[in-house]
């Protein structure tokens, strides 16, 4: 297409993290009825474009949240739905470090993800991946290995894809 996110910046806390975008409420993959239908983590990925500017030290994380509660999930498309929470619910994260130049197709898959570690940033919920009950994800931009540096990366076409990789 014509337009991609790009991502750049100095992370001058030196804590590695240096901004991201995220679905607005963290369900609107649900709220458009686009929640993946597969219930094993094996057969869902992760597949997006990620443009490498060769900048060292720059790195991705991609961040998928689920709602644990089934009847909760069900409500978020009715009047007065459920909100997000992230303190009872599981968050799922992926770091990737971005070291090549130019385009290159990326795909992870879902088993391969980890639960995310701070209890009100999704780290609360019930342990177990639920791929049917993901409502929303983020990418952000890090600085890793090491934090401090200046960073930049650019993602298109994020697609989340069913038994397989995604094929263009």
């Amino acid at each position: 297409g014509l337009y991609a996110f790009k991502m750049a910046g100095y992370d001058a806390s030196k804590n590695g993290w240096c901004g991201g975008v995220n679905h607005t409420n963290l369900t609107d993959l649900k709220m458009q009825n686009k929640s993946p239908q597969v219930t094993s983590a094996e057969e869902l990925y992760i597949n997006m474009y990620v443009y490498g500017t060769g900048e060292e030290n720059s790195a991705i994380e991609i961040k998928i949240y689920e709602v644990d509660d089934k009847i909760k999930f069900e409500q978020i498309n009715k009047p007065g739905g459920y909100v997000y929470e992230q303190n009872v619910n599981d968050a799922w994260i992926v770091q990737m470090p971005i070291t090549w130049k130019g385009w290159k197709l990326v795909s992870k898959k879902y088993s391969s993800f980890t639960s995310a570690k701070d209890p009100s940033a999704g780290g609360n919920g019930n342990k177990m991946k639920q791929p049917n009950q993901i409502t929303g994800m983020s990418v952000s931009l890090l600085s890793l290995p090491s934090p401090g540096a200046n960073v930049s990366v650019v993602v298109d076409h994020v697609v989340i894809s069913e038994g397989g990789v995604f094929v263009p």
